[in-house]
């Protein structure tokens, strides 16, 4: 989350800033949109096969949810690498990590929740609520388990892929994790659908007992993420809804999930041809056979997108360019239905999927960066090479447009030995001893080894966060970076003054969130209150913290600055104000309507525990201005960071 919102604030106000880091990978929003759809909603049979079973099942519609029997079930191919292919999975198998957090099926729910507050629902339109999906509200999602028995049917709901005559109803669903049972003496997991009692099942062999991260991890990293037809599911999803082929009344383990969110187009690129029908001019041809590429040249038009030889090609780049041919038959892929789009001769996609594009930091730097911007602003992105996110994709394409534009400011690092030094193991890795100006103004580091170990990618080797060294290398190598970056700047002297007399957690009154309290954490540098500094300014660094972390207060995220305070004490990197926002969303008071965005009071009492407090999203903002629900909860996160940078300067002795 602190990646994305760094590239989301950075590149939408580059006169603030010397530079951007992204680390765990700046959200390419056109690219997730894109991967979004094809792994994380897909991997279902198309409507054709699954028409097909059921015709030869005509007395079974619980065939729909038995995996055994749906063999058309399957992960989509990977359509990009950067150093290794983007992940494969699909909406019955999500990618679980606990490196770096903890994601299992809730956790991804409630990413996508948030990410729906935010920027808005990207998988459909719906003028009722930005955020959920046609159909549900605010008062029905709060029935929640109620929900799942009785869940929303609509019918006459049009879409190209699974519902082109509308002739389906269209259900809300529940969802989320569901617990792993085994046997506590044998270890057997319990097969839910055959054994749907597990202490029953479990009786001749010490009684049920339910797998954690912490009981049993090797089954739950085994399982979690996975969708169990056979359990019960009591989370409504806000989001998306499903395609009742079965007109059983609910979704089943092979029915598709509903995208209407865009009209269909072809991505071969602004000249408006695939590379077969070329004509080596920038223009086509109508026989593929008078065609360049009919004699060997795979890309005539050279508009073949590739994200380090050719970052602003158009071709297979994810996104719809003008030029493109699409089906002006409106979100919903039907022609006829009259919905959003239709017939109106333009391009149409949902709002959300605009907003996701107008905040995307590839497009920003490509449309609206001028060449000062380029000039001033230094950009700095890593990613690992497991990352389920496949944030190194998308650390890969926001540098190469960087790189397109810059190309001898630029330089690549996809395994460690290409770092300076060339260490062959991330022990031997000493970032702080890499020589000043070693390292290019905008840097792309992929971490993780290939050839790692079962053990070592058990332990997050080139995953969400690394192993502990990696973590601890990325954070390093960060500092030695963006210590070059400010390299002409005055570096005062150090003194002995203890971390935690100069760290502490702090609050500001910001006007954008309603002239509220907001947290937020502060470092000063070693020096900072020496009399002989009475003079000195220092530069800021920004942290943004990760999804579901916190910025201040007891835990908080910038305790753990304290691992390179001494590095600037030594001068192993210029000494700086760290500063840490929150990221967290506000509170409610259900009984009087006023926010609280702090998450401790002063006497160090956690928010989340009063029981009058509502949180108004799941666990992070991404530091954006939200777009809330469409029930009067939209807030301006965004500007409220902004307000910090200025409440910081007048705070403390910075440079700006």
């Amino acid at each position: 989350m602190g990646a994305m919102g760094a590239t989301f604030l950075g590149t939408a106000h580059p006169e603030l800033f010397d530079a951007i880091a992204a680390l765990g990978g700046p959200l390419d929003t056109g690219y997730f949109l894109s991967y979004l759809e094809r792994q994380h909603l897909g991997g279902f049979c198309t409507l054709e096969e699954l028409e097909a079973i059921l015709a030869a099942h005509p007395d079974e519609p619980e065939v729909l949810d038995d995996p055994a029997r749906l063999p058309c079930m399957e992960a989509g191919p990977s359509q990009i690498e950067v150093r290794t292919p983007e992940r494969r999975q699909d909406f019955n198998h999500w990618r679980y990590t606990s490196n770096g957090g903890s994601f299992d099926r809730d956790a991804y729910l409630d990413l996508f929740e948030d990410l729906s507050r935010a920027f808005g629902n990207p998988l459909a339109s719906n003028p009722a609520s930005p955020l959920y999906a046609t159909g549900l509200d605010r008062e029905l999602l709060a029935r929640g388990a109620a929900l799942c028995d009785a869940p929303v049917v609509l019918e006459g709901v049009f879409n190209r892929e699974y519902n082109p005559e509308g002739k389906y109803p269209v259900v809300s669903f529940c969802d989320g994790e569901e617990d792993l049972s085994y046997c506590r003496d044998s270890g057997r997991v319990v097969d839910t659908c055959s054994e749907p009692d597990p202490e029953l099942a479990c009786a001749d062999e010490g009684g049920a007992k339910r797998a954690t991260k912490g009981s049993r991890a090797d089954l739950f990293r085994e399982r979690a993420g996975a969708y169990d037809p056979c359990s019960s599911h009591d989370r409504p999803v806000s989001f998306a809804l499903a395609v009742d082929l079965n007109g059983n009344g609910r979704r089943d383990y092979g029915e598709p999930i509903l995208v209407n969110a865009r009209e269909r187009f072809e991505d071969v690129g602004a000249d408006g041809c695939p590379s077969a029908r070329e004509d080596g001019a920038g223009g086509c041809v109508d026989d593929p056979a008078d065609s360049p590429f009919a004699a060997g040249d795979p890309d005539p038009n050279g508009d073949d997108f590739h994200w380090l030889t050719n970052p602003r090609g158009t071709e297979g780049n994810f996104v719809y360019d003008a030029g493109e041919p699409f089906d002006d038959d409106g979100l919903d892929g039907v022609a006829g239905t009259g919905d959003e789009g239709e017939g109106d001769g333009v391009y149409s996609e949902a709002q959300a999927r605009r907003r996701f594009r107008f905040d995307d930091g590839r497009t920003r730097i490509r449309e609206r960066w001028s060449e000062s911007d380029r000039e001033s602003v230094s950009f700095y992105a890593d990613g690992g090479i497991r990352d389920l996110f496949n944030f190194d994709v998308s650390a890969g394409l926001v540098w190469g447009e960087l790189a397109a534009g810059r190309p001898l400011d630029a330089g690549r690092f996809l395994q460690l030995s290409d770092l300076p030094g060339a260490p062959a193991t991330d022990d031997e890795l000493r970032p702080l001893s890499i020589p000043p100006g070693a390292l290019p103004r905008n840097m792309l580091f992929l971490y993780g080894s290939e050839g790692a170990s079962p053990a070592a990618i058990e332990g997050g080797d080139g995953d969400h966060a690394g192993t502990t060294r990696q973590v601890i290398n990325r954070l390093q190598l960060l500092l030695r970076w963006i210590s070059d970056r400010w390299s002409a700047l005055p570096d005062p002297p150090a003194d002995s003054s203890s971390f935690w007399s100069r760290a502490s957690s702090e609050t500001f009154v910001s006007e954008a969130l309603g002239g509220v309290p907001r947290d937020f954490a502060v470092v000063l540098p070693p020096g900072y209150h020496d009399p002989a500094n009475a003079g000195a300014r220092y530069p800021v660094l920004y942290l943004l913290h990760g999804y579901g972390m916190y910025a201040a207060g007891p835990g908080g995220f910038y305790g753990q600055a304290i691992l390179f305070d001494g590095a600037m004490a030594t001068g192993s990197i210029r000494k700086m104000i760290l500063v840490f926002p929150s990221g967290r969303c506000c509170y409610e008071d259900e009984v009087t309507g006023a926010r609280v965005c702090t998450e401790f009071d002063e006497a160090g009492k956690s928010s989340s525990g009063k029981a009058d407090l509502r949180r108004l999203c799941r666990s992070g903002t991404f530091f954006v201005d939200s777009e809330g629900s469409g029930e009067g909860d939209a807030i301006p996160y965004g500007a409220s960071f902004l307000e910090l940078v200025d409440e910081i300067d007048a705070r403390y002795r910075t440079y700006r």
